[in-house]
């Protein structure tokens, strides 16, 4: 068994955390319950869960996991070898703003260019259902949009877009 000193879990996370989106309270509430029900290891959390939902829920039950950061992480596990499940493809596709720059970028979506819960969720979807058809990992899909619309379609009309993308020069040739 893993031993509890709270105030040193309490000082060094609140050391780590001087950012505005930390908060060192829910961390030492999450650690301190990661320590005294999870002999203080990650993994254990999921052991003997198969199906990603489930183990979805049961990391949401910690402070400041919600769905998007809940998804976010079991990908990371997943992608990583840490964890498997028997539904790897419901993992979360999470939509952020690369994905809805490339997305306008390909003609699959139409928007402001800010991430809303009703152009997140249902491109997320749409990128699950196209995985699932297609038999792409949703991981690998989800890998491939990260690094393509990071470093492909960080911002509109960059140098490096013209030289990449095919699809930057139709749109140039059709606006001509």
């Amino acid at each position: 068994m893993v031993s509890l000193d709270t105030q040193i879990i309490y000082e060094t996370l609140y050391r780590m955390c001087q950012g505005a989106n930390n908060h060192p309270e829910e961390l030492k509430t999450n650690s301190i319950r990661l320590v005294t029900e999870y002999d203080g290891n990650p993994i254990n959390i999921f052991k003997d869960i198969k199906d990603v939902n489930e183990a979805k829920e049961i990391l949401m039950t910690f402070d400041r996991f919600a769905d998007g950061l809940a998804g976010l992480y079991l990908t990371f596990l997943v992608k990583y070898g840490l964890v498997k499940f028997d539904n790897p493809n419901d993992l979360l596709v999470k939509v952020e703003h690369h994905d809805i720059r490339l997305s306008e970028a390909l003609g699959i979506l139409k928007s402001s260019g800010k991430i809303s819960k009703e152009i997140a969720k249902p491109l997320s979807e749409f990128f699950r259902s196209m995985c699932s058809e297609l038999g792409i990992s949703v991981i690998d899909l989800d890998s491939a949009l990260w690094a393509i619309g990071r470093y492909g379609c960080s911002v509109k009309r960059e140098l490096h877009c013209k030289a990449i993308c095919a699809r930057f020069i139709q749109i140039v040739i059709e606006k001509a």
